[in-house]
């Protein structure tokens, strides 16, 4: 036996310390190993499909929480958006969204849901979800999920919405924040435009209240007024037209309809454009207006004054000087 070798058998089957050290060295690296390639890699080990359905299987699906539902169902080739009995036509990227989750959910975790005395119902009770979506689809069957809470995976600092199926004790870990993906306020998805033109297309201007109609026409670069023993002052007026070019609502109105009548119809502006128009109108109420404007027939926002978007005619306009004789 060659010296080399007869130092190994010493080294390693006669020596007892060296044995020991060569194991601990090993188990270190095996632990290190281990958390490496297998605790840091856990949701390879453990993945799931809890939802997996079609799109056009899918006729609609709801998001319920506290005591408001906000409702999505599909409307011919659109989908649509319902809440308190009104309705909107809702973005194809925003629909998309929720079908491709719906799609294809995985959960990459699990928790045992806590025990929890009868008698003490949901009141209080850490069992109770913050949300829950219900899904209709095209042959009558449902699928619904509720979500708990969300916590950030300690090792890869992924964020995991924990979800429960129906008739299930155990909490699914889904990879992302499904509470705000499915928080949406109903107003996300409603047009706020009242008008959205350019100035440089606009051929004429009406300026309608209960007094009296104006009108500007566009000649050129200027514009000039209805009545010729004025001027316009360009200026002024120009800086008008633009404040209005990109208008938007704050706050919808959808109560009752009565107030749409003639005889609330406060100020009108109507904007020419080619052959078309748009009409904006400021209705009035017992207390403050709403703003309604062709550009967007379904919305009505309540507003306090009108007065910068509807001022008095007479700031944009000056006599003519006298000539001389």
């Amino acid at each position: 036996m060659s010296k080399f070798l007869r130092f190994i058998y010493r080294l390693f089957f006669k020596n007892r310390i060296a044995r020991l050290a060569i194991f601990l060295t090993l188990s270190v690296f095996g632990v290190k190993w281990a958390t490496e390639n297998l605790l840091g890699k856990k949701k390879t080990l453990f993945v799931k499909t809890i939802l997996a359905i079609s799109p056009s299987d899918i006729n609609t699906f709801t998001i319920r929480q506290r005591d408001e539902e906000l409702t999505f169902t599909r409307g011919g080739t659109d989908w649509l958006a319902v809440k308190n009995d009104v309705t909107v036509k809702i973005p194809e990227d925003s629909i998309t969204a929720f079908l491709n989750l719906f799609g294809k959910m995985e959960a990459v975790a699990l928790k045992k849901m806590p025990e929890v005395d009868a008698n003490v119902g949901d009141s209080g009770s850490i069992e109770k979800s913050l949300m829950t979506v219900d899904l209709a689809l095209n042959n009558n069957a449902t699928r619904s999920f509720s979500i708990f809470y969300k916590l950030k995976d300690s090792l890869t600092n992924e964020i995991l919405s924990f979800v429960k199926l129906p008739n299930e004790r155990l909490l699914h870990g889904v990879k992302g924040d499904l509470i705000q993906f499915f928080n949406k306020d109903f107003t996300d998805f409603r047009d706020k435009t009242l008008l959205d033109f350019s100035i440089k297309n606009v051929s004429k201007i009406e300026m309608r209240s209960r007094l009296d109609t104006v009108t500007f026409y566009a000649k050129d670069t200027n514009w000039v007024y209805s009545d010729s023993r004025f001027v316009v002052l360009q200026e002024v007026f120009k800086n008008h037209v633009k404040s209005l070019e990109i208008l938007r609502g704050s706050f919808f109105f959808d109560k009752s309809r009565d107030f749409v009548d003639a005889k609330n119809v406060e100020n009108q502006c109507v904007i020419h454009i080619k052959n078309d128009s748009t009409i904006l109108t400021a209705y009035r109420l017992e207390k403050g207006f709403v703003l309604h404007s062709t550009h967007n027939n379904d919305a009505f926002f309540k507003v306090d004054s009108v007065n910068n978007i509807f001022p008095m005619p007479n700031i944009f306009v000056c006599l003519k000087p006298m000539r001389r004789r």
